[in-house]
């Protein structure tokens, strides 16, 4: 007599490779995240060239109700910080809900009404595309907007006064090297 049983192999792990694509050529390219919980809020962005050469970055302590406000608030600093340069700008964000918020031609819960119309009214004035990215291709960001919610004061930075880990960050992502994604 045999003793059969049944075998359930478990669900392996997806792995996904995340890489930064650069804009094209004569546009630059924002990458932003905003920071909340229930111990204060930060906004952070990154803006680069067609090279992955960092333009400036940001970060900033602010305050904010909820998640997609700290991003919505993290757009409208780094918009406010490109008015006057006259490129075309690609805005990246971390969270498809804000970005998705942003394209849509109605509005969000009544809370976010005004911020939401704030940065309609600046992106009016500008030539820009919006659009989602995994969290783990938009690190460097989300990296800023943690070190913003612990500062005092909004913090501009550029490719000289930049910490020494958004600099590593910049440049692997220059190099093409992955973030990776683990899905199950």
């Amino acid at each position: 007599m045999f003793n059969i049983t049944s075998w359930k192999e478990k669900p392996r792990k997806q792995i996904k490779l995340i890489r930064w694509i650069p804009p094209d050529t004569s546009w630059l390219k924002l990458n932003v995240d905003g920071v909340w919980n229930n111990e204060g809020a930060g906004a952070g962005g990154i803006l680069r060239d067609e090279d992955g050469n960092l333009i400036c970055g940001y970060k900033s302590n602010i305050m904010a109700n909820s998640r997609k406000d700290a991003i919505l608030q993290a757009v409208c600093l780094g918009l406010n910080m490109e008015v006057g340069r006259g490129r075309r700008i690609w805005i990246e964000i971390g969270d498809q809900g804000t970005a998705e918020t942003l394209l849509a031609r109605k509005y969000d819960a009544a809370e976010l009404r005004h911020r939401t119309t704030e940065v309609r009214n600046v992106l009016k004035r500008l030539n820009v595309k919006i659009t989602h990215t995994p969290r783990e291709g938009n690190k460097i960001a989300n990296q800023l907007a943690h070190q913003g919610g612990k500062l005092k004061q909004f913090e501009l930075i550029d490719q000289h006064s930049a910490p020494h880990l958004i600099k590593s960050m910049v440049r692997m992502e220059q190099l093409g090297l992955p973030n990776f994604q683990f899905r199950r």
